[in-house]
């Protein structure tokens, strides 16, 4: 045991009171216009709600033809507008339902980061993890947003996990929720793609490594997504036209030096170091105990269990193929990572308190985490809620800080 029956008590305190400032404090909907992000996916899901699936033909057909179309959300989100169109048909049209998606997304993070690392990490890793990412700034400001960063969040997360214990504890319909849970975020944000490869090696080096694994299953992670979103896709379109339209425009957002979006070029793009930054100038405690436990695999050789290694293995995939981007240096579409590293922060902490006795050791855990937490809430309010931020770009975080002039 690291932690007292009192301080797990007191922890649990301390993430319900996060949650419930969250719940009692969304972003009013006159933060919003026509011409945000948020105010685009409005328009989508109202779209839809109109003309059904000639929605989506119409607006791929908008969004591939036109350069200032681009410069603003994706219409072929699909999974994601669908979902919000379903939510305006029953309750009417609002931000505030957009809104909503966004904390449900963010408690249900927080519930499969907990349910999973208590699995498979035990109690005290699971409290301390779910008290860090509940007091994150960046997952807190993000669930207060209109947006798709926090159910994309929520989905990846939730696939990681699903893939960790289908590679320890092997089930039919473990590998079926995993597969549904893949192909629902590809619909999502097309940038899910990313996670198929990462499946693919992680489940190849399971195998290798003696994980119960078929050859089926590693395959079945290329080929059933793939066939699956195509036909959703063509389905929602309405032909295969449309979705090469679809996706001619996603490839000229991503793929195009000169992007159409003057923001994108000014403030999403960067060095590959851009990352890294921001999570310091975001949970900075957080970061430098995940940096400090990078340095313990490196310095120790078989330093961590199959487990650990798995998840540096995805912070290592996702981090190297979103810095490649050219317009994607944003912390936010990178926002999963902060699950790694508030677990690897968690494993710090324990490291660290192994030099104590044990009963100074759950004192000094339970202090230190307490600090953190206060860290984080600390940033949490500094950065979003009192100064109204929305993006949490580098500029932004830098004049926050004070180490740049704000204006």
């Amino acid at each position: 045991m690291m932690l007292s029956k009192t301080g797990r008590v007191f922890l649990g305190f301390c993430i319900a009171s996060a949650v419930i400032f969250l719940c009692s404090h969304p972003l009013k909907a006159n933060q919003f216009g026509p011409q945000s992000d948020e105010g685009y996916y409005y328009h989508y899901s109202n779209l839809v709600v109109q003309k059904g699936n000639n929605a989506f033909k119409e607006l791929a057909l908008w969004y591939s033809a036109s350069d200032e179309a681009r410069k603003h959300p994706a219409p072929s989100r699909a999974g994601y507008i669908i979902l919000t169109a379903g939510l305006f048909k029953i309750f009417g049209p609002s931000y505030f339902l957009l809104g909503l998606v966004s904390t449900v997304s963010f408690l249900l993070f927080l519930a499969v980061c907990f349910y999973y690392s208590r699995k498979h990490f035990g109690r005290d890793v699971a409290l301390l993890l779910t008290l860090f990412l509940s007091s994150s700034p960046l997952m807190l400001g993000l669930s207060r947003r209109a947006l798709l960063d926090s159910p994309i969040n929520f989905l990846w997360g939730l696939a990681v996990w699903l893939f960790l214990d289908l590679l320890s504890y092997p089930a039919l319909w473990k590998y079926a929720l995993f597969i549904l849970t893949l192909c629902f975020s590809m619909t999502v944000k097309e940038m899910s793609v990313v996670l198929i490869p990462f499946f693919v090696l992680a489940g190849a080096w399971g195998r290798f490594k003696g994980r119960p694994i078929k050859v089926w299953q590693i395959l079945g992670i290329i080929f059933i997504p793939v066939f699956v979103v195509l036909f959703f896709y063509a389905g929602v379109l309405g032909g295969l036209e449309p979705l090469r339209l679809a996706v001619t425009g996603i490839v000229k957002t991503h793929f195009n030096v000169q992007h159409p979006n003057p923001y994108a070029v000014y403030f999403c793009s960067g060095p590959w170091f851009r990352y890294v930054l921001d999570f310091l100038l975001l949970t900075p405690l957080v970061t430098i105990l995940f940096i400090g436990y990078c340095f313990v695999f490196v310095c120790e050789r078989g330093a961590g269990d199959w487990k650990q290694k798995y998840f540096l293995g995805y912070f290592v995939f996702i981090y190297a193929v979103m810095s490649s981007l050219m317009h994607s240096k944003v912390v936010r579409v990178v926002a999963n990572l902060e699950m790694v590293m508030a677990l690897f922060a968690v494993f710090m902490l324990m490291r660290l308190s192994a030099r104590y006795p044990l009963e100074r050791r759950k004192t000094w855990l339970l202090y230190t985490a307490f600090a953190v937490f206060l860290f984080n809430m600390e940033g949490f309010l500094r950065l979003f809620y009192f100064s109204g931020l929305l993006d949490p770009i580098s500029y932004h975080l830098l004049a926050l800080r004070g180490f740049i002039p704000s204006h």
